[in-house]
């Protein structure tokens, strides 16, 4: 969710195995977005000292993060091109 003026917006629906705020890990910058789960939901917490561990030692969780981020940029890129 992002509040744009005083209107929560739905920016993602997130499933099973997806992930959140890896931008803020990556750049050091502050998170701009908060998550809110319908429904009964587990998840898991890592600090950015876990995070850059794994993206230095695990390909498979660089593989996730790259295909994320990749997914993600073409859904922003869709997105816009809609609103021209």
């Amino acid at each position: 969710m992002k509040t744009i003026g005083n209107v929560d917006v739905n920016i993602a629906n997130l499933s099973s195995g997806d992930f959140f705020g890896e931008m803020a890990l990556i750049t050091g910058s502050r998170r701009v977005t908060s998550a809110i789960a319908f429904t009964d939901c587990s998840h898991h917490v890592i600090n950015k000292e876990a995070f850059m561990s794994n993206i230095t030692n695990n390909r498979d969780f660089v593989n996730s993060v790259l295909v994320t981020l990749a997914r993600r940029l073409e859904e922003t890129d869709l997105s816009f091109t809609l609103l021209l």
